[in-house]
């Protein structure tokens, strides 16, 4: 048989694959959850940080003034950038591991 994810994870046993299977379906699960969170907390930081525009002004001496109602400019934020970031590297480890065993042809397992 061929393993899913590692050598050591072969399902022998009826249990082993009914066991896998709840395995990637929760994955899966987890994966779409993961995209629902990601897509709330996109809308709450545009909702938050799209209001306000930095403008960099050369008449006084390239000093930054925020500007509060003014263009929906979206700059790179740490406070937004980095966990945006973080969620997206998470997410891409749980779609890999999707698409690995997706990819393992083992057809007893998908049909179950």
């Amino acid at each position: 048989m061929d393993s899913v994810f590692s050598l050591a994870w072969t399902p022998q046993t009826p249990v082993a694959y009914f066991g896998t299977w709840m395995f990637i379906f929760f994955l899966g699960g987890f994966s779409r959850a993961l995209l629902a969170w990601k897509t709330v907390l996109e809308g709450h930081w545009f909702r938050k940080y799209a209001s306000t525009t930095v403008v960099v002004s050369s008449h006084d001496d390239g000093k930054v003034k925020v500007v509060s109602g003014g263009r929906n400019v979206l700059v790179w934020r740490t406070s937004v950038d980095v966990p945006r970031s973080l969620l997206q590297m998470v997410s891409s480890g749980i779609n890999y591991l999707l698409y690995v065993s997706r990819n393992q042809c083992d057809l007893t397992l998908f049909l179950g």
